[in-house]
């Protein structure tokens, strides 16, 4: 077990709702809901205090962050005084690290103030003042005087202040002003009141704030496109200033060692043969260091250090005869979590470099090779340890504006909206270009904020033609771009393979397992499909898993699971919000996710009561044994093997494994209570889908079964329903009644056809009631309907309930054309005693 999933238990100390942490007069954790085990390293000396652009770095800076005064005023006007606390920067006034943990609202505004001096060493030259990030709308003063203002949630930016500044001490003021949710521009998840899957808004400065000295004609960036089929990188430098003739000379090193080096005019491109190059994968993230170094004749003008990757990601047709992804001219499948971007105590700000470094190397710990940075785009070293640990990144640009619904048509956005978006997706690729771990960019997410998808993801093809492009996650394809993305819940799903794009599941899974003490809200928690315990959680996951693989036989080219960590009352995370516990043991969860594992053995039924007689079905798809015992012990290599069903004669604990020789799968145990009760309903086999319930039958007040006590809905997928229950005998029947029940997060479809017979013995079944359901497809609230019938008045021995499902599913769904989905909530027959 890594350093990473430690417990560390001093943090109990921090967790309360009053301030948390002692760390001197002017700052502490402010009324944290949970916290991480690196909160305790932050102070104001010593926080974020790494150079924040790895690929453009120079030797000489100063950090700005630590602590501020700040204030929250009605309106946009300056306060008398910026004097209502401190404020530790970067972290947004909404989190317990700023130690503030207030809200702005939108009619409010934020102001910062600080002063700081130049270094003496610094002089003859500009000086930059730079923003890794700031949401959304700022204005930055340097004493007294306007020295820029800048509009984005995400991007980095900067201002030349030297002609602002003056001896000695100067001041810095930043007011901002964001609303969030209330407007169009670019938000992500962020909203004034979160809930669901929408977490707590921040405001104001979220990333590094730095000076640097820059010459008077300087590197300002640079964009690098590597090319492996001619093993040659170009760097395409961009300097600021007037002087001409200036050359730029470039040394590349691997481990110090010089492997290439060149020069060539500084308003042009360089290009360097990278001999024998070492190519950069998740399995080997080779990274060669840059240096750039600006002359004029043989005076140095300006340097920066930089690296690169040498690496290629296109579309293909692979040997299988399917389109996919390939990455270095062979076929790779994306398998990887869907990654939030938020903390408990930081909210949009990791609590430190660390912090983040170790959740990428977890991420790769827990055997995946990618991740979907879902509608956040993260500070620069982010991106850093995803190229240094080796992780593919699928990079969503943030949302905003209105949502439509998935077979809505596009929306139309006003010109001042239109104009944000694509400034802020433009420099989400620039500013981001030269990360190799980044390979396909996602300009919309499940319709929100989608509008002109066609121009838009062409938009994003022109900037960046050296990735891949997903014109719309989820929902709403526009048969554009070069992926089909389809979002599955709970279980993984594919839409059929396409000649010119590869088709992927941009969502799926969401099991939920809470873990209290680790909770941000021990009373409020949801996932998409709720397990009780670890093992629960392990056996779905390898099953859903299992289906995945299934599925990349069949074409499907990637998986996102959702999801990385719990967020804020989502609970369906592999990783707590803390990221203090992992849900599934790594080394399990490295197996399943690389398809290096044997399933597990299927229990049908899944435990719980059953009838005497009953026979208990164990299955493999594998073709090895299976090994079992009775008696709940482990079975291993010499325990019976399965050959015929097992017969239920008493009560009887069940465990099972798959042997493969070599390896074996993990044992599942399954509990039976055995009972002389009337069997209450026929299950068929598909009702396995959901680990935390079925359809059941109330028989005189009694659950068909302990696995379904908790009364937790099941879907049916593609098949007409045809129960039958067996009162065991002739019996006077009250009444029946039969519900069907809308999951909230889910568009359900209502059979089209209810039938409710009986019959006495012969089993000559007669129609009691019928029922024409009014349907409801787009409502995703949670709706009952209950169908309700008298008795017939005679004694009966049989009940039986027909349910026609026969629509297909429309264009936008997962499985567009395919059957729909029913969803039963309970079955009860009224015995009169």
């Amino acid at each position: 077990m890594s350093r990473f999933l430690f417990l560390i238990f001093v943090l109990a100390i921090y967790i309360s709702c009053q301030d948390t942490s002692s760390k001197g007069d002017d700052w502490s954790i402010k009324d944290a809901k949970l916290i991480t085990k690196w909160a305790e390293e932050i102070s104001p000396e010593n926080v974020w205090s790494e150079y924040p652009r790895p690929q453009h770095q120079r030797a000489e800076w100063l950090s700005l962050n630590g602590l501020w005064d700040y204030a929250i005023v009605d309106g946009s006007e300056k306060p008398d005084n910026i004097d209502q606390g401190k404020i530790l920067v970067p972290f947004p006034v909404e989190s317990s690290l700023s130690g503030v943990n207030k809200r702005v609202s939108p009619d409010q505004s934020l102001w910062y103030k600080r002063s700081f001096q130049i270094p003496a060493k610094w002089s003859g030259g500009r000086i930059i003042l730079n923003f890794g990030a700031v949401d959304w709308e700022m204005t930055c003063r340097i004493n007294g005087q306007i020295a820029g203002e800048h509009k984005g949630g995400y991007d980095p930016f900067g201002f030349e202040i030297t002609s602002l500044l003056q001896d000695g001490t100067n001041t810095i003021e930043v007011k901002v002003a964001d609303p969030t949710s209330d407007g169009f521009q670019p938000v992500g998840k962020q909203v004034l009141e979160p809930g669901g899957i929408f977490y707590t808004a921040v405001t104001g400065i979220w990333q590094t704030v730095w000076l640097e000295p820059v010459p008077e004609t300087y590197l300002a960036d640079l964009q690098l496109v590597s090319d492996i089929d001619a093993s040659a990188i170009s760097i395409r430098p961009n300097v600021i200033g007037t002087e001409e003739g200036l050359e730029l000379q470039i040394e590349v090193r691997e481990d110090e060692r010089m492997v290439a080096c060149g020069s060539g005019p500084a308003s042009g491109q360089v290009d360097l043969a990278i001999a024998n190059s070492k190519l950069w994968s998740p399995e080997e993230p080779n990274l060669y260091d840059l240096r750039l170094i600006l002359k004029k004749g043989s005076t140095e003008v300006d340097k920066v250090s930089s690296y690169f990757g040498m690496r290629k990601i296109h579309l293909d047709q692979a040997g299988d005869g399917f389109t996919r992804m390939f990455l270095n001219n062979e076929p790779y499948f994306h398998n990887g979590p869907l990654d939030q971007g938020y903390w408990p105590d930081g909210l949009y700000t990791p609590p430190s470099d660390v912090a983040m470094k170790e959740e990428v190397q977890m991420v790769k710990e827990l055997g995946f090779n990618m991740l979907r940075k879902h509608v956040k785009i993260e500070p620069d070293r982010f991106y850093y340890w995803c190229d240094k640990i080796g992780v593919l990144v699928w990079q969503d640009m943030p949302n905003g504006d209105e949502k439509i619904g998935p077979n809505d048509p596009d929306i139309v956005r006003t010109e001042e909206s239109a104009n944000q978006f694509e400034f802020e997706l433009t420099q989400m690729i620039k500013t981001h270009y030269n990360h190799p771990s980044i390979v396909m960019w996602v300009p919309f997410n499940e319709g929100w904020g989608q509008y002109k998808t066609a121009e838009v993801t062409a938009f994003v093809k022109n900037l960046d033609p050296t990735r891949l492009v997903n014109n719309a996650s989820g929902w709403t394809d526009r048969k554009v771009g070069d992926v089909y993305d389809i979002h599955s819940y709970p279980q993984p799903a594919m839409p059929e393979p396409e000649k010119n794009r590869a088709v992927v599941l941009g969502e799926f899974g969401g099991i939920g397992l809470t873990v209290s003490g680790h909770l941000w809200n021990e009373e409020e928690h949801w996932g998409y499909e709720v397990s009780s315990d670890k093992e629960i959680l392990a056996m779905q996951y390898e099953k859903y898993y299992t289906s995945v693989w299934e599925l990349q036989k069949r074409g499907l080219s990637a998986a996102v699971y959702t999801q990385l960590t719990d967020v804020e009352t989502e609970t369906n995370g592999l990783l707590t919000y803390d990221r203090a516990i992992s849900k599934l043991d790594p080394a399990f969860a490295k197996k399943i996710n690389t398809n290096d594992f044997i399933p597990a053995p299927g229990v049908d039924p899944k435990g719980g009561m059953i009838q005497k007689g009953d026979l208990i079905i164990l299955q493999t798809g594998t073709g090895f044994p299976i090994h079992f015992t009775t008696d709940g012990s482990v079975p291993d290599i010499n325990s019976p093997v399965y050959e015929e069903p097992i017969i239920a004669t008493q009560d009887m604990t069940v465990s099972a494994l798959v042997n493969g020789g070599s390896d074996q799968s993990r044992s599942v145990t399954v509990a039976f209570t055995v009972t002389d009760m009337p069997k209450p309903v026929y299950k068929y086999s598909f009702a396995d889908r959901y680990a935390a319930g079925g359809f059941y039958a109330l028989v005189d007040g009694k659950t068909g079964g302990d696995h379904f006590a908790d009364g937790a809905w099941q879907g049916i997928e593609g098949e007409d329903l045809d129960v039958t229950i067996d009162l065991a005998g002739k019996k006077v029947v009250n009444g029946f009644s039969l519900r069907f029940i809308d999951a909230p997060g889910h568009w359900i479809f209502y059979p089209s056809n209810i039938e409710i017979q009986y019959a006495g013995e012969d089993q000559d079944f007669q129609t009691l009631r019928n029922f024409v359901p009014e349907q409801s497809t787009e409502n995703k609230g949670l709706t009952i309907a209950k169908f309700e019938a008298e008795g017939p008045g005679t004694e009966i021995r049989y009940v039986k309930i027909v349910a026609e499902n026969i629509r297909q599913n429309p264009e936008w769904h997962s499985n567009p054309g395919g059957k729909t989905w029913i969803f039963i909530d309970e079955i009860v027959v009224e015995i009169d005693n």
